[in-house]
């Protein structure tokens, strides 16, 4: 009874750090600089916003009509739908989460969008939200954009965040899916301002098989963290604390 009290306390304040890899994942890269250290919608000052600016009137007057067909008054409302989403994965490469949002939400919006295009607005804008709230507030935007892997890596680190056994469960399937379990696996994102490295990933389905515990888990949770270990060798890193909690929780031969 012990035992199983330490593992769910252990297992509670685990969820918690999830919280914050979920939330410092992919923001910049690991170390100094404005990377992982800034959590998002935790700005002091605030969202950077710069979506809207730039509509025409700052571009001079008396430049007549001819300084270039197709350029329109330069508003966002003459960007084509790719346009607007390009645009969104160029704020987030920036770190303007606020103004990536405000580009997918054009896009997602915009009557003119395919259902592919609409997937990947939602795709985008699930990440942007990831970056400026937190993972959870990704999520209904990571279902609404169906298969693409990225919105599909983004829904599993919610429903571990989430931390309910149903979620971590549906978490393993997922990353499985993907690929994680594979050794030879590396995980190859189209947008890097997403920035969850292999490691970091097959870490969290280390993390979801342990607790998940079923037949293997166990065995399953130690192969993968110890391959994480060998391709994130910091000491820093959040695969140096997964392995950690892990360990602390009971997890043996590592």
């Amino acid at each position: 009874m012990f035992r199983l009290t330490t593992k769910n306390l252990l297992k509670t304040a685990f969820v918690m750090f999830i919280v914050g890899v979920s939330l410092v994942i992919g923001c910049g890269g690991g170390g100094g600089g404005t990377g992982r250290q800034t959590l998002p919608g935790e700005n002091p000052a605030g969202p950077v916003i710069i979506i809207g600016t730039g509509t025409g009137t700052g571009t001079g007057t008396g430049t007549g009509t001819g300084t270039g067909t197709g350029t329109g008054t330069g508003t966002d409302t003459e960007l084509t739908v790719d346009q607007k989403i390009s645009k969104g994965w160029t704020e987030m490469e920036a770190g303007n989460w606020g103004g990536a949002m405000l580009h997918f939400e054009d896009a997602v919006n915009d009557t003119r969008a395919t259902i592919e295009q609409r997937k990947a607005a939602f795709n985008g804008r699930g990440w942007s939200r990831v970056k400026y709230y937190n993972t959870l507030s990704g999520m209904s935007d990571f279902i609404q954009a169906g298969d693409i892997m990225e919105s599909l890596l983004g829904y599993a680190l919610g429903l571990i965040q989430q931390g309910s056994q149903s979620g971590i469960s549906q978490a393993v399937t997922i990353l499985k899916d993907i690929g994680l379990d594979s050794e030879s696996y590396q995980l190859t994102l189209e947008h890097q301002s997403i920035g969850v490295s292999t490691a970091e990933a097959r870490a969290m389905l280390a993390y979801s098989h342990f607790w998940r515990a079923n037949a293997g888990d166990a065995a399953e949770a130690r192969r993968l963290i110890l391959i994480a270990k060998s391709e994130d060798t910091s000491t820093t890193s959040s695969v140096e604390q997964i392995y950690n909690t892990l360990k602390a929780a009971g997890l043996t031969g590592i």
